[in-house]
């Protein structure tokens, strides 16, 4: 009985571990996906402050799952989102709409 109970746990314990790291790439994952669409967002619209806005919104998913990001195991896709991080931060600190697009552009590139 108790080589029962013992073989039940440790393959529920397996079963449901297993499933941790897929549902957090799966999660960073639709981060990204939210970033990418902020970014095409911010590169559409014509005013600056609104397309800070936007690119600021997609900083934001993109630093939210930095967690997941390295949980996952992703490190070459880590360094291409560092890189495209460094490039919204441009974005969002950019005087004109023209550079703005540029960093927007080149971020939107490397995700």
């Amino acid at each position: 009985m108790y080589k029962t109970y013992t073989i039940v746990g440790l393959l529920a314990f397996i079963f449901f571990s297993s499933f941790s790291t897929n549902l957090e790439c799966e999660h960073a994952g639709s981060n990204i996906d939210f970033a990418r669409t902020q970014t095409e967002k911010a590169l559409d619209i014509k005013d600056i402050n609104k397309s800070r806005y936007y690119a600021y919104k997609a900083l934001n998913a993109i630093e939210k799952s930095k967690k997941q990001l390295s949980s996952c195991g992703c490190e070459d896709a880590n360094k291409g989102i560092a890189e495209g991080t460094s490039d919204l931060k441009h974005a969002i600190k950019a005087q004109s709409l023209g550079a703005s697009q540029i960093f927007l552009e080149r971020s939107l590139d490397l995700s």
